[in-house]
């Protein structure tokens, strides 16, 4: 491998410190928590000849420049070089913690779009280092960029190449035009900078603090330092009769209701508190930028991650609203791209976590340009779809009321009436929430009535359509419309509750215009 680089010195203590965290911290809370000597302690004794591999592997990892592909060398009985193509590199993440940042290296991740793990993980690089890495592979794919053909053959339908028509040209629909060129001379251009207001509003939306309350709670228990039974039985007694003490209350049941209350807005605010020093932790200084054919995003308060998204990878884009994003006029915006690392960061996903719901169109026209979200046409799917919604949650309910009427009749009856109300307001509400529309090069789908999800994809990055029909769906003689793109399933735009003939209809319109349009992964 000519010119091999090794990894920089200080991997060696990177190295060694992941083997130990991921070792010494479970043993450390299984030491000082557990109620008796189990096996789990003895157990980590066999993890220290992994320590030794981990130091082994600085010796035995190299990379290197080629002229257009990147080549990484690992593994000691079992040898492993792999070839990454410079054209091929849809990212290189950078993962900087403390430590990292006090001595100006970084953890290099490379993805490409051809799986669901990482080509290569190098722990870890000088920033100089990282630098030429993204120097060289820039270079490399503007080169590769230059030199793809751009003839009928390279690039054109067999539908163009019958009737002779140029690449990104139709008689029909309009297709998709070739993106810029990789290493536009256009300076970089901040697209979205979240502030402290936009995180605390992400963190109250997300409600990701049950998670630290569960592991603190997991903790206390395992630790034995508090005693469950004397708070059960005595806790809220203390609280009741303190309260009453105080004067606030008269009834004991009352004080007893009101003290139970108290404590569950207490739970509540806790956890949103918690969710909001989560958002602030992850998501510290947000920062998207577009350069050339880039997205670049940056993140992260104590560990900074920096992923790059490229333009021309793109297979979705999503804008998702909660309940809560409504009340403060936001959205979170997300995007897919071909493969990539199902262990990736959020943050290669993210366009923006939290934005303005007036600014996404403005948003959109940067990272794919053409008629935003509002501008689409959109249509509506089969009136009964509500009733049909609506339908499925009455009986949902029905078999939960049969399920508990022996136990507690009448509470069961009292609470179904007022639940079958609501159950047929959400269904009526939900069902009228889809949509979908078919612009000129691109398909789009919304559904949902309090967490609302819009899809959108561009025909030229669709590769499978399909017509489906389940069991209910052919009882309510109603069809759904799928249109694939790179990634499988989760990477779907889903149109539901057709009426068959016009599911067949749009399925052939669809079909057309994928079929009019250049496929470009």
């Amino acid at each position: 491998m000519a010119s091999s680089r090794r990894l920089h010195p200080l991997s060696i203590v990177f190295i060694v410190l992941g083997a130990l965290r991921n070792v010494l911290l479970p043993g450390a809370v299984l030491l000082f928590t557990a109620r008796s000597a189990t096996w789990e302690l003895w157990a980590l004794w066999f993890s220290i000849p992994a320590t030794g591999y981990a130091v082994i592997r600085y010796f035995v990892t190299r990379y290197a420049f080629d002229e257009d592909e990147l080549v990484v060398q690992t593994g000691l009985l079992f040898r492993n070089v792999r070839h990454i193509r410079y054209s091929r590199i849809q990212n290189i993440e950078t993962v900087q913690n403390i430590l990292h940042r006090a001595f100006h290296v970084a953890e290099v991740r490379v993805e490409t779009g051809g799986g669901n793990e990482q080509e290569a993980k190098l722990v870890v690089l000088s920033l100089d280092a990282v630098d030429e890495m993204r120097r060289r592979v820039f270079e490399g794919k503007r080169l590769a960029a230059q030199q793809e053909p751009a003839g009928p053959d390279a690039s054109a339908t067999p539908r163009d190449a019958a009737r002779g028509t140029a690449p990104y040209e139709s008689s029909g629909a309009v297709v998709e035009a070739p993106p810029a060129a990789v290493g536009s001379a256009s300076a970089p251009t901040v697209l979205v900078r979240l502030g402290l207001p936009d995180l605390i509003v992400f963190g109250l939306v997300q409600n990701r603090g049950g998670l630290v309350i569960a592991a603190v709670l997991g903790v206390l228990w395992e630790a034995d330092v508090w005693d469950w039974d004397a708070a059960n039985s005595g806790g809220v007694r203390r609280l009741v009769e303190h309260a009453i003490d105080m004067g606030w209350f008269r009834s004991w049941d009352v004080a007893v209701f009101a003290t139970l209350i108290g404590i569950f807005v207490a739970f509540l605010i806790a956890v949103r508190v918690l969710s909001v020093g989560w958002a602030i932790f992850r998501l510290y200084d947000f920062t998207l930028i577009r350069a050339g054919d880039e997205l670049r995003t940056s993140c992260g308060l104590l560990t900074k991650v920096r992923a790059v998204i490229p333009m021309r990878r793109i297979q979705l884009v999503s804008m998702r609203q909660a309940p809560l994003q409504r009340a403060f006029g936001r959205v979170e915006l997300r995007v897919q791209t071909a493969g990539g690392d199902k262990n990736a960061s959020a943050s290669r996903e993210w366009l923006a976590p939290m934005l303005r719901r007036e600014d996404v169109d403005a948003l959109m026209a940067e990272v794919m340009p053409g008629p935003g979200f509002d501008a689409l046409e959109w249509n509506s799917v089969d009136p009964r779809a509500g009733w049909r919604e609506a339908w499925t949650s009455i009986r949902l309910l029905a078999v939960v009321v049969l399920a508990t009427v022996w136990f507690a009749p009448p509470i069961t009856i009292v609470a179904a009436v007022p639940l079958a109300i609501w159950a047929l307001i959400v269904g009526r509400k939900r069902g009228r929430s889809f949509g979908y529309a078919l612009a000129s090069d691109r398909v789009a789908a919304r559904g949902g009535w309090l967490w609302q999800t819009t899809s959108m994809a561009r025909y030229a990055k669709v590769q499978a359509i399909t017509m489906g029909e389940t069991p209910f769906d052919r009882r309510w003689q109603m069809a759904r419309v799928y249109a694939d793109t790179a990634g499988g399933g989760a990477h779907r735009v889903w149109i539901p509750y057709l009426p068959v003939e016009k599911a067949r209809l749009v399925f052939a319109d669809l079909t057309d215009r994928v079929d009019d349009t250049a496929f470009r992964w």
